[in-house]
């Protein structure tokens, strides 16, 4: 790192180099004039000049602007035009005001040896022409100093320390006489560390002429140390604002705080995030990462800067590559309003004035610029400055009146409200987005779903089956399917033998024979058969009765088992009569469980005769009565119902007590309600008699005996026709079970018979072959013939999976011929499903159809544009709250807070310089002035070198030198690096530049832009806004962006039959580096636009200095130079300005001879290409070529570098477009694109349109057209919508540029197409009507 700032440093102090403010050899006659040239030119010593100048006078004459008489008046006077356009053109690219006179001048040697001859004071002045007559006067508001690259020289060579006061010293109180102001200045210098020597001629009253010197002269005219003092005065372009990049150098070299470059800029990531993935796209990964109600964005911008601004919100710093026009001062403008109103502090830092003036002039347009110091020359804008300041403390109290209306206290209300409506529609809009490309589900996305099925057309229901099915891995189904098929609609119609059959898919070779075997078997087999069963049964029976028995052989041996005997089987046969239903052995069992309840308790009464039991219980009663009274005791005592109760009694085994008698009473009940169960069984129709006796026993050994009965019948009863089949009253039980058995044993061979056969012969086919011989004969044929395929054809249908063979069933129970047809029907039918599938999952996708998408769009767009304004005005307040917040008052009510700061930007005399100020008034100083714009130098010169600002961000950065910019990005806590590294690369106006022979990469690099992109990192800027026709920007987007920008002209010039680019050939000679005829070409052009006097701006471009001295010397001469909308600049320092209408004037062409050299100045160099970028894309609305050469002359193909090989090709391209010969169209690359696009979808309906469909438009998915002029654009969810960097870009930022640029549009959706192709071809139609309306 050392190393590196030691090369850096003297690249900003190297004498060799020709720093001119400290090693003037020789005068450039363009730059300089020697005062003593004018010496008695006007009749009066050339001192004159230089005492008017000390006395302060407002202006000082030189020479008369033009004199016949004089030819030395005519030629200084020509020198000092061209000096005072040089300055105005310094002035116009740096806003640096550099024009000095220099007196009196230092030469000779340093102590270490290096030679210097230098300035010792500069007296700011400006050159004007006053009634014809060239005048010199004092800068207003801007001190004489001293050379300040003297004294840091003084410093750095000699190694002594320097003075503050002399550094800043400020000559105010210097005398006006010139002789005491000598004397002044003599005491100044010797009182400090500086040692000068003043000489008797520093005295005298005379200047000496300055002599051109060469290195060497003053290497032997010099000692080491020795110092001559030489009453010279030069007037000239001295830059000073190097000198003040010196001390920081000092400062980082001498602090040591960082071991790398590496280090340095990680120091300016604040929190930087480390993506894991490998997919991290810093385009677009931090969009999404930052709440909207945390950032400020008054001014308009697009997803790219969107994304930039958030990441640096997010902590880091970045380098922003942004091509011509992509919006780099917007992104700058709403990065400084986001960090001003979040009480930042904001440094922006460009080598480029344009680029100052731009941001600063957006800033004004949002009332943000009162916040916001600009600073090109440092101490000519410093009254400027000081005033801002003043207002600033004069409105306070106003800041503060309007910071407490009743619309402040509600605007952050507003702000947060429209923030989180924009994040709830934007998450929204994002899962609609991130559900309509998804593939996860199913591997296809939804949007392709809809546009390759139609729910419509024929389909099937997969609703269990579909999520078995994923399309990445359906290759290899549908191929089977597809054979499938071609089998079966062979082998698997109706019409084939063996179309129901088993399956084939394990047999072998010698299975057919089986077949065979089986075919000529069964037949006789079933003949036999079925003959034998009907000579058991007495009755005709065919093989399928046979078959049927033979299916429950098992059940005849159980009818055997369960009839026994005869008791059951008398029991059985009148059961057999009667349905299932009513002989349930579930009945039989709750009537057992209801009879020997009846034994439960003390049993059944089982001694009287069941004729007397209704006399015994009235004897029971008469007993209980009998203790009522004494009467009915005495009379029951000798009564002979007493003698035959005791009887009973000692029948049950009793005694005659009372417990004996609710015995006998509970046996009584119990042997009731025995009867009435048996009584309710005598009126079961199928019972025909129940046990008499009372026996427990023996009624349980009855029931059993009826419930095998009812097992016997349950089985025999299974078996249809049975009941014909065997005549049961006729049969005894041991006939029956006879039959039964011989029945059994005659069918017990047939169920090894069946399974044998049924191995290669369903059953039906076993009926049908027995029925019909035709097909039997059928069967023996087909399979000789087919068995092969069959068998093939069952070893893929058993490939199939569970859910597969599902499908394939249902596919085939269609019974359709066209396999075509099938397999459409199944891919439809899979993705509707897989539709429903995904809708459920994501319902945001059906609601595209419906008002509420419609909806959520135009809330997000009103959103965004209210945050905006919201913004701005939070923005405001909170810049005027911090003006006054904390101010204190003494007991005066006197404000104390500004005071010493208002008393030192307000005085008159011994005004502090910049720097000074805000030394002494740091804090309070930001709190009024949050925001300054200045350049690297500038930037040096003013503020302390510490991270005093938030951010600092460097625009242009590609025409910055690195070693400038390094001092400026230590003074911030983050930085942005903007620029392009495709337009012009550093260029020192004034000197040549050091270099160091090490190949390290920051001594290697010359921008800023170039050495943090190296360690920082890159987003880019893709949208262009500048021009408003396709033509003006192609050219450097395809040679030099890789057709990577993207840009909308406005609706009426994309329809404007004139060519955006004009080409204007002359038969212009080339002459000491110009051509006069192309520019009195120029002068023709720039009258004709202010003729027409329209409002546009106009900008002339030469390709060298000389051509644009001449066609500016042409333009003063017709009086239209110092037209306010009108520049005229060179190749070189053309970057950062913009205007309506760019006119080119290349120069080049045959000389007097005809011979023509391919030597095109600085196109030529490495990198050179990069001036033609910036030059052809500086146009807003049209180019004109003027040139007088023709694409077909230059020979270029051996050049070394591209820049002029790229003019040839520009050349040849302006003239085409200008010729209506170039078709914008064939140069962008539309990528790959599938056939289902809604695109496509749409352009098949261009026949049934009034309108032409063009596919292939540069600004949409589809333009209408009709007779070649645009009528609308139409945008689809297609690839468009997927690589957009955000919902955003999509539903407000490209809708607001489509309506700012006057574009009739519509929005088409891929569901919309699904669901109702006709609906969609209608909203084309209603928006052809609308416009064309």
């Amino acid at each position: 790192m050392k190393e590196i700032l030691q090369s850096y440093l003297k690249r900003l102090t190297n004498l060799s180099g020709n720093n001119r403010s400290l090693l003037l050899l020789k005068l450039n006659v363009e730059q300089f004039i020697d005062l003593h040239d004018l010496d008695h030119v006007n009749g009066a010593p050339s001192w004159q000049i230089m005492e008017q100048l000390i006395t302060k006078k407002n202006q000082v004459k030189l020479v008369p602007q033009s004199d016949a008489r004089d030819e030395l008046s005519n030629k200084i006077a020509g020198r000092l035009k061209k000096l005072n356009r040089r300055e105005k053109f310094l002035f116009e690219e740096s806003g640096a005001r550099d024009m000095y006179v220099g007196w009196p001048f230092v030469e000779g040697k340093f102590n270490d040896g290096t030679i210097l001859r230098a300035p010792l004071c500069f007296f700011p002045v400006e050159l004007q022409l006053e009634k014809e007559h060239w005048t010199l006067s004092l800068k207003k508001d801007v001190n004489i100093s001293f050379n300040k690259s003297l004294l840091l020289a003084f410093s750095h060579y000699n190694e002594i320390k320097l003075e503050e006061e002399l550094v800043e010293h400020s000559f105010d109180d210097y005398d006006r006489h010139a002789t005491t102001f000598k004397n002044q200045l003599y005491e100044q210098i010797s009182g400090s560390s500086i040692d000068v020597p003043f000489s008797r001629e520093f005295y005298a009253e005379q200047l000496e002429p300055f002599a051109n010197l060469v290195k060497d002269q003053l290497l032997q005219n010099y000692d080491v140390g020795e110092l001559g003092l030489k009453m010279q005065a030069v007037l000239g372009l001295f830059p000073q604002a190097d000198s003040y990049l010196v001390p920081d150098y000092d400062f980082l070299l001498g602090k040591e705080q960082y071991e790398s470059l590496e280090q340095f800029f990680e120091q300016k990531v604040i929190s930087a995030h480390s993506p894991e993935s490998e997919d991290f796209d810093p385009e677009t990964f931090f969009l999404h990462s930052v709440k909207e109600d945390e950032t400020y964005t008054p001014f308009p911008l697009d997803a790219y800067q969107e994304n930039a601004l958030k990441a640096v919100k997010k902590g880091n710093s970045i380098v922003v590559q942004g091509p011509p026009g992509t919006g780099k001062s917007q992104l700058i403008c709403n990065l400084a309003a986001d960090f001003i109103a979040r009480g930042k502090k904001v440094l922006v830092v460009s080598q480029k004035r344009a680029a100052l003036d731009v941001v600063y002039n957006r800033l004004k347009q949002n009332d943000i610029h009162e916040f916001a110091a600009l600073v090109h020359d440092f101490k000519s804008d410093r009254k400027e400055i000081y005033d801002k300041i003043a207002r600033q403390i004069d409105r306070l109290q106003e800041y503060k009146r309007s910071n407490n209306n009743l619309d402040a206290l509600q605007l952050d209300r507003q702000f947060r409200q429209a923030s989180l409506t924009i994040e709830e529609n934007v998450d929204q809009l994002e899962e609609y987005k991130s559900a309509l490309f998804d593939e996860s589900e199913c591997g296809l996305s939804v949007k392709e779903l809809y546009l390759t099925s139609s729910p419509e057309e024929a389909s099937i229901s997969m609703v269990q089956e579909y999520s078995n099915f994923h399309f990445k891995q359906l290759d290899k189904f549908l191929n089977k399917l597809d054979l499938y098929f071609d089998y079966a609609n062979e082998l698997d119609s109706d019409k084939h033998p063996w179309s129901d059959r088993v399956s084939f898919a394990g047999f072998k070779a010698s299975d057919l024979q089986q077949i065979l075997v089986c075919l000529e078997e069964i037949p006789k087999e079933a003949k036999a058969l079925a003959k034998e069963v009907s000579a058991i049964i007495g009755e005709e029976v065919d093989y399928d009765a046979c078959r049927t028995i033979s299916e429950s052989l098992e059940r005849l041996k159980e009818i055997n088992s369960y009839l026994k005997n005869e008791e059951i089987y008398k029991l059985f046969k009148p059961m057999t009569a009667f349905p299932n239903a009513q002989t349930e052995l579930l009945w039989l069992k709750n009537t057992r469980n209801l009879l020997n309840k009846c034994f439960e308790g003390n049993g059944v009464e089982q001694t009287i005769p069941a004729g007397e039991i209704g006399e015994v219980q009235q004897i029971l009663k008469q007993r209980s009565d009998a203790k009522a009274s004494a009467w009915k005791s005495f009379k029951w005592r000798f009564s002979k119902e007493k003698l035959r109760l005791a009887r009973i009694l000692v029948a049950n085994g009793l005694r005659d007590d009372k417990a004996a008698l609710q015995v006998l009473t509970e046996r009584i009940d119990n042997r009731l309600n025995l009867q009435h169960q048996l009584t309710k069984l005598k009126s079961v129709g199928w019972i025909d008699s129940v046990p008499k006796t009372l026996s427990q026993e023996e009624i349980n050994q009855w029931i059993d005996n009826l419930e095998m009965a009812i097992n016997g019948k349950l089985r025999f009863n299974s078996f249809a026709n049975f009941n014909e089949y065997f005549k049961l009253n006729k049969l005894s039980a041991k006939e029956f079970r006879s039959k039964i058995k011989e029945l059994r044993e005659a069918l017990e061979s047939l169920p090894g018979k069946r399974k044998k056969w049924n191995k290669y012969i369903e059953p039906p086919q076993i009926d049908r072959l027995l029925q019909n011989e035709d097909f039997l004969k059928s069967l023996r044929k087909s399979i000789k013939r087919d068995f092969e395929t069959l068998c093939e054809l069952d070893k893929l249908r058993e490939s199939f999976s569970e859910h597969e063979l599902a499908i394939v069933d249902r596919l085939v129970d269609l019974h359709l011929e066209n396999k075509k047809e099938v397999l459409k029907i199944f891919d439809n039918s899979l993705r509707l499903a897989w539709i429903d599938h995904i809708e459920s999952k994501n319902p945001i996708l059906r609601a595209v159809s419906t008002l509420k998408f419609d909806k959520l769009i135009s809330e997000l767009q009103e959103a965004v544009e209210l945050k905006a304004e919201a913004s701005n005005q939070i923005l405001l307040q909170k810049a005027k709250e911090r003006t006054y917040e904390g101010v204190e008052f003494n007991r005066l009510n006197n404000m104390v807070t500004y005071r010493d700061l208002l008393h030192q930007v307000t005085k008159k005399r011994r005004i502090w310089p910049i720097r000074r100020v805000i030394n002494h008034f740091y804090q309070e100083l930001f709190n009024l002035v949050p925001c300054w714009l200045a350049s690297p130098e500038s930037v040096s010169a003013i503020f302390p070198m510490e991270p005093v600002f938030d951010l600092v961000i460097f625009d242009e950065a590609s025409q910055c030198f690195a070693e400038k910019g390094l001092p400026a990005i230590y003074r911030g806590k983050q930085v942005v690096i903007a620029g392009d590294d495709q337009q012009l690369r550093p260029n020192d106006l004034y000197r040549v530049r050091w270099e160091d022979e090490s190949e390290d990469m920051a001594m290697e690099v010359e921008s800023l832009l170039e050495l943090s992109r190296n360690f920082l990192m890159q987003v880019h800027l893709r949208g262009h806004y500048r021009s408003q026709s396709q033509e003006l920007i192609q050219f450097s987007n395809q040679h030099f962006y890789q057709n990577k920008l993207s840009m909308l002209p406005h609706f009426e010039v994309a329809n404007g039959t004139e060519p955006a680019i004009e080409y204007i050939k002359v038969k212009g000679e080339w002459e000491k580096q110009s051509n006069l005829l192309e520019a009195q070409q120029v002068v023709e052009v720039v009258k004709s636009y202010l003729r027409k006097r329209t409002e546009y701006s106009l900008g002339v471009v030469t390709f060298n200095a000389v051509q644009q001295g001449l066609v500016i010397d042409l333009l003063e001469g017709e009086g239209i130079m110092g037209e306010a909308n009108l520049f005229v600049k060179n190749i070189e320092n053309v970057q950062g300005d913009e205007r309506d209408v760019i006119i080119f004037t290349t120069a080049y062409a045959p000389d007097a001879k005809g011979k023509f050299n391919v030597q095109f100045g600085s196109l030529n160099q490495a990198g050179g290409e990069n001036r033609l970028n910036v030059a052809i894309s500086r146009a807003r609305q049209k180019v004109i070529v003027i040139t007088s050469i023709s694409p077909s002359q230059l020979k270029v193909e051996d050049t070394k570098n591209e820049g002029p090989k790229l003019l040839k090709a520009y050349l040849k391209y302006a003239k085409q477009v200008s010729d209506k010969e170039m078709d914008i169209t064939l140069m962008i690359d539309k990528g790959f694109e599938q056939e289902w696009y809604l695109k496509n979808k749409l352009m098949a309906l261009e026949s049934e349109l009034p309108v032409k469909m063009k596919s292939d438009s540069v600004y949409a998915d589809i333009a209408l057209m009709r007779r070649n002029k645009y009528l609308g654009l139409i945008f689809t969810d297609d690839n468009s919508f997927y690589i957009s960097t955000s919902v955003k870009e999509t539903f407000v930022y490209r809708p607001a540029q489509l309506s700012a640029k006057s574009w009739p549009y519509r929005l088409m959706h891929s569901r919309d197409y699904w669901q109702n192709g006709a609906n969609v071809k209608d909203k084309i139609s209603r928006f052809i009507e609308l416009v064309e309306g």
